[in-house]
């Protein structure tokens, strides 16, 4: 309930842990934990630096990440059927695959009193150049986000406020991509597209104790997205048009507007286009939970949430989507259409049963739901990347409904001795569901490509694919065995978890397409692990274990002879020293991934592109405290 509509489906959230304050004095400690691989060589490099006093704690962490091209496994699967050109299927190197990024992070807190502290944040992330392998080019020229975070909490405040904190944050964000179209040398087209979303927003939450067994978390919470961006089409085509470019001269005017920033900007200003409209999207919600404990063997949680959704598409005269289509076309009456107001109300139930302290039986049912945003409502794709082979355009869909689903989850958790595990069945049932890519318009006609030449477009819209269900087991298990005293007491834990999915379109009774809605059918990771008495000393042994989705419905991309994306085994070993000392500790850790060299793609990766083969990486971490 405390996380949004979306993940009452289910959620993990990642909690760092701030540094701990001292009864006196200064405490100075560090971290520094570079890794290296052997393909796509290259490594991460980070350390962090962290202050504690009485009042006072503050730590920075910075990383860097510079990976070159790697290859992949070999030999070539048989059928394996990209024709990348960033793929070679004898060198099997993939191209473009380099990757560099840096990190940095300053968190702090300032304390009034043991109970009662100021807490804040600043991220940044920056990632370089680096291209995903499609049959055209794309590449990501840069990737930027910025977030901002300011909390203050009160803990105890009274024998029925437990506790409360509010929070606010803002975030910005630039990302600059390119698509590259080339058809020499008859044609030379690149895309290049700039995003610049922001968003912020603010939660307060309470948490209670007016009766006894009842802990009540209350609050509300804010956001609001703004997205704004911009794009430039550069075309060169022979036979060349009066005024225009050759595709050699378009391919020089490209190159020159990735390092001249003047160019760019006339280019913008000379000929600014939009994907999407200037929109807001913004939530305002109200939620409660109350987590009830009648006995020791019981304990009950029940929770509601109201949801405030309000999205709009602002006046944004280069929005050039009526330059294709008129008015009216599939309900797009200008942008007043692409203006809309919801209110959700979700809730969820569940129930933990304990009969003996090592054992839990688990039931949960929620209501899930999700909102178009920016994006799946008023995306248009009127001129990205058109060209006289381009099949289709994407306009926006003002009717596209919210996706509602009702999600129940069974299961039971053991945990003893020598032996723990898990196990549950999950079964959602989605109405609505969102689907990921474009699908043509019911009645609409194909309607001329602008370019001379160029074959008729068919038009797409985001749409509402009907009733879908998802349901599933996953099963976990660990179980440690000490050795005998001639072994040292060392320990071996055989380790594993399993998962078995099926998707079915309930309304056309058929499998779900993977190209919506991707669904691995089993996938398992099973190993062992030896570690010594003091755990200075471990190994580790994990196989991956994916299946072929056979369960495909009739038309799928994917069941189209060579493009089935087949099923792997891949193993990974592991091994390491820990030296811990009263003031530094020392961890190295030495493995292979991928030990066979297996050439293998994970299914229904959106971008054709192999994994990565065999590995050689290596780990260190130095403390200091």
């Amino acid at each position: 309930m405390l996380y949004g509509t979306e993940a009452l489906g289910g959620t993990i959230n990642f909690i760092t842990r701030p540094p701990a304050t001292v009864d006196s004095g200064v405490r100075v400690s560090g971290v520094v934990d570079p890794f290296f691989t052997s393909n796509g060589p290259g490594g991460r490099y980070g350390g962090s630096l962290s202050l504690a006093t009485r009042r006072f704690t503050a730590r920075v962490r910075q990383s860097f990440e510079n990976f070159s091209d790697y290859t992949a496994g070999g030999p070539v699967e048989a059928g394996y059927a990209s024709v990348v050109p960033q793929f070679d299927p004898v060198t099997r190197r993939v191209t473009g695959s380099t990757y560099r990024t840096n990190a940095t992070r300053v968190e702090g807190r300032f304390f009034f009193t043991e109970q009662t502290f100021l807490r804040s944040s600043y991220e940044r992330l920056a990632s370089a150049p680096y291209r995903y392998p499609l049959q055209g080019t794309f590449d990501f020229l840069f990737s930027n986000r910025d977030k901002v975070n300011m909390g203050f909490v009160v803990r105890d405040l009274s024998p029925v406020i437990a506790s409360v904190q509010i929070s606010g944050y803002y975030q910005w964000q630039q990302r600059r991509d390119q698509v590259i179209v080339r058809a020499l040398p008859a044609l030379f087209q690149v895309t290049d597209r700039q995003i610049n979303p922001t968003t912020g927003g603010f939660d307060g939450q309470v948490i209670l104790t007016p009766f006894r067994n009842h802990v009540i978390t209350a609050g509300i919470s804010f956001y609001r997205d703004t997205s704004a961006d911009d794009r430039i089409v550069i075309r060169g085509t022979l036979p060349t048009s009066s005024g225009g470019l050759t595709p050699a001269e378009a391919q020089t005017l490209a190159a020159r507007i990735r390092t001249d920033g003047d160019v760019l900007r006339s280019l913008r200003n000379s000929q600014p286009r939009r994907d999407v409209p200037n929109a807001n999207f913004q939530d305002l919600a109200f939620f409660v939970q109350d987590e009830y404990t009648p006995s020791r063997y019981v304990r009950l949680i029940g929770g509601l949430r109201v949801d405030g959704y309000r999205s709009r598409a602002l006046d944004t005269p280069s929005y050039d989507i009526f330059n294709l289509i008129p008015p009216g076309t599939a309900g797009i009456n200008g942008l007043e259409s692409l203006r809309h107001a919801n209110v959700a109300v979700t809730g969820s139930g569940g129930i933990v049963v304990s009969p003996i302290p090592a054992v839990s039986l688990v039931a949960r049912g929620a209501r899930s739901y999700r909102e178009p945003n920016i994006f799946d409502r008023y995306n248009a794709g009127a001129s990205h990347t058109l060209s006289p082979t381009t099949r289709s355009i994407t306009i926006p869909n003002p009717d596209l409904r919210p996706e509602t689903g009702i999600n129940l989850d069974l299961g039971a958790k053991v945990r003893f001795t020598r032996f723990s595990g898990a196990f549950t069945y999950f079964r959602n049932n989605y109405t609505n569901f969102i689907g990921n890519f474009g699908t043509p318009v019911p009645g609409l006609a194909p309607i001329p490509n602008p370019i001379p030449g160029g074959v008729p477009l068919a038009v797409l819209q985001r749409q509402n694919l009907g009733r879908i269900r998802m349901q599933g087991i996953e099963a976990e298990f660990e179980a440690p065995f000490r050795l005998p005293d001639a072994l040292r007491s060392s320990f071996v834990t055989l380790l594993g978890n399993l998962s078995v999915t099926r998707g079915d379109d309930l309304r056309a009774n058929q499998p779900v397409d993977p190209f919506n809605f991707p669904v691995v059918p089993v996938k398992a990771v099973l190993g062992t692990r030896w570690n010594s008495a003091t755990n200075r000393y471990w190994m580790e042994y994990r196989s991956r274990i994916v299946t072929t989705q056979r369960r495909l419905p009739p038309g799928s991309l994917y069941a189209r002879p060579g493009t089935a994306r087949l099923g792997f085994t891949v193993h990974d070993v592991r091994g390491g020293v820990n030296f811990d000392r009263e003031r530094y500790g020392v961890a190295l850790t030495l493995g292979v991934e991928n030990l066979g060299n297996r050439f293998y793609q994970d299914l229904f990766s959106l971008f054709d592109a192999p994994a990565r083969g065999r590995a050689f990486v290596a780990g260190v971490r130095l403390r200091f405290f």
